[in-house]
């Protein structure tokens, strides 16, 4: 016996010992990449500027009181960056650095994740690597946005719920509601992971059908926590402008029930092609390394089924893309047609002028491709999951509760996606790491092929690379529209109330509540334009000066300009 225990002991220590080494592998390599591309810039990015403005206030006064441009509930966010803002002096550099934290949690809890149901030891690696190196997640990590760190802690939560779920143990769904709850306070989507425990308790059947309360105690902690902090925000009137902006949704929805219910079935329809379409293209290493499961024996009938609705499910995206006259990228923010965004300035965002070249068409014909390939795949095995578990009848087989948990977190997760009327791509990342696990989970387990192994790696390698460079390319115009905006104000020729310096600086320097838009001049709080930055020449404006930065994708030398009235 004591032989046999130390055997299994030592097993236990090279598993251990290897785990920590891949591990580490892929710290060191995203760092190296963060390094390389190099984070820093005291200067906003996309939304984060309204972030960092009530973080800093929580800080330095000890109370909440979130700006109105805040949509998210955002409070796990600013408690996560206090402890360095508090010993430093909060720029953009240090929030920006709580995010790059969080994203290695994020790749961290992925690899943990997808190892619980995986049949091979190659896919947890690869699942880690493209949630950390996906193009959106990996230029949302160099930002104090919130996806990043609601992403990780959606993973960790579920990572805890899932291992609850095989181990039938209390304190690890304990576990999992607390860090729900986290993700809760930082966006109300992280109600997606105590209702798809429930929803999975409840199919499961055993003791918690009989025990529905006991079931239903993470939703009831989660949901009443997230209407107590809510309510307080309201009673202490600190709830911003955007906050609940459902409610204007529903109060559309009732003054014109036909119209507006016919709106959200067609806003359903396109954002659900997109998800698809993303989740698709970021699966595809994922779905070569994993093998397609067949429907169970007895289902002969309609054992044709899934390949009917995924093929069905990719004639109506190209009947989408016809429509619209568009090919990837199909979604907004992030992923643009010239590689990473968004391109912020008044020339590009709101005039819509090329003068930023996008990348070459026929890059976006293969991403395309791509996409239209995963997305037939995704939904095949998302539909033959389906009618295998509605064939037995509740009856599962070995790793299937983790499964069904990741595709219930995912189905409520998007459930709200009638209601976004601007469904931007970076919305995707936190049910990326729970696809991924899906996929490995429900893999029939038979050999992979080496080619698809091989294109699996070269892909996963090639996603690396693309976000990297396109990662630099938006540091790199950034810091020059900062450097052209501090030598103005240096030189006292341009200050908020005479600049239009792209959304960032003007949300930062001029945000209010009560602006009302004038339409000859860009959207984000502009007092007056007499001076504009932007990526190229406007007509009727001179250029007084031009800022170089060099970008990496493709190699070329670019400028930003000052222009004048």
């Amino acid at each position: 016996m004591g032989l046999i225990a130390s055997g299994s002991f030592s097993s236990l220590a090279l598993v251990a010992k290897s785990l920590f080494f891949q591990l580490l592998a892929l710290v060191i390599i995203f760092v190296g990449t963060v390094a390389l591309v190099g984070p820093w810039g005291d200067f906003p990015l996309n939304d984060d500027w309204s972030y960092a403005i009530s973080t800093r206030t929580l800080v330095t006064t000890g109370s909440w009181k979130p700006i109105g441009w805040t949509g998210p509930q955002l409070i796990t966010n600013a408690l996560w960056a206090a402890p360095v803002c508090s010993a430093s002096h909060c720029t953009f550099d240090d929030l920006r650095l709580t995010t790059l934290l969080a994203a290695l949690l994020l790749l961290s809890a992925t690899f943990f994740l997808v190892r619980l149901n995986s049949k091979g030891t190659i896919e947890p690696i690869v699942a880690a690597l493209l949630a950390a190196f996906n193009p959106i997640a990996y230029a949302t990590s160099f930002t104090f946005m919130t996806d990043i760190l609601f992403s990780a802690l959606v993973t960790i939560s579920a990572l805890l719920y899932i291992a609850s779920l095989k181990r039938d143990s209390i304190l690890l769904a304990a576990l999992g509601t607390i860090v729900a709850l986290a993700a809760t306070l930082s966006r109300e989507l992280g109600l997606c992971l105590p209702l798809a425990y429930l929803i999975v308790r409840l199919l499961s059947g055993g003791d918690c059908r009989r025990k529905t309360v006991l079931c239903t105690v993470p939703l009831i902690v989660c949901a009443a926590s997230l209407l107590l902090f809510n309510y307080w925000l309201q009673a202490t009137g600190r709830t911003p402008e955007y906050y609940n902006w459902e409610f204007a949704v529903v109060s559309s929805l009732l003054r014109s029930p036909l119209r507006e219910i016919l709106r959200l079935l067609h806003q359903l329809y396109t954002n659900l092609i997109i998800v698809l379409l993303y989740l698709g293209l970021f699966s595809v290493p994922i779905l070569l390394l994993t093998t397609r499961p067949r429907v169970g024996t007895g289902q002969s009938s309609i054992r044709g089924l899934p390949f009917v609705i995924a093929l069905a499910a990719v004639v109506l995206a190209l009947l989408e893309m016809i429509r619209k006259h568009q090919i990837m990228p199909m979604g907004k923010n992030v992923l643009i047609d010239q590689g990473i965004g968004p391109l912020t300035l008044r020339d590009t965002y709101i005039l819509f002028l090329d003068n930023v070249p996008a990348l070459p068409f026929l890059f976006w014909i293969v991403v395309t491709l791509l996409s239209l390939w995963g997305m037939f795949e995704l939904t095949g095995r998302v539909v033959t999951f389906a009618v295998n578990i509605v064939s037995r009848r509740g009856r599962f087989q070995s790793g299937e509760l983790g499964a069904l948990f990741a595709g219930a977190a995912i189905l409520t997760y998007f459930g709200p996606l009638p209601l976004i009327p601007t469904f931007f791509d970076r919305y995707l990342i936190p049910a990326l790491p729970l696809t991924l696990f899906f996929l490995a989970s429900i893999s029939a387990g038979r050999p992979v092929r080496r080619y698809r192994a091989v294109t699996a790696a070269a892909l996963c390698m090639l996603t690396a690379i693309f976000a990297v460079l396109g990662v630099h390319d938006y540091m790199a115009w950034n810091r020059a529209r900062w450097t052209a905006i501090t030598d103005l104000q240096k030189a006292g020729i341009a200050s908020p109330a005479n600049l239009d310096g792209g959304y960032e600086y003007n949300g930062l320097f001029s945000y209010d509540d009560r602006y009302h838009h004038l339409s000859d001049k860009s959207w984000w709080w502009v007092n007056k334009d007499d001076y504009q930055i932007t990526f190229g020449p406007i007509e009727g404006l001179k250029i007084i000066r031009q800022y170089a930065y060099e970008t990496w994708l493709p190699p070329a030398k670019r400028f930003i300009l000052v222009l004048s009235r």
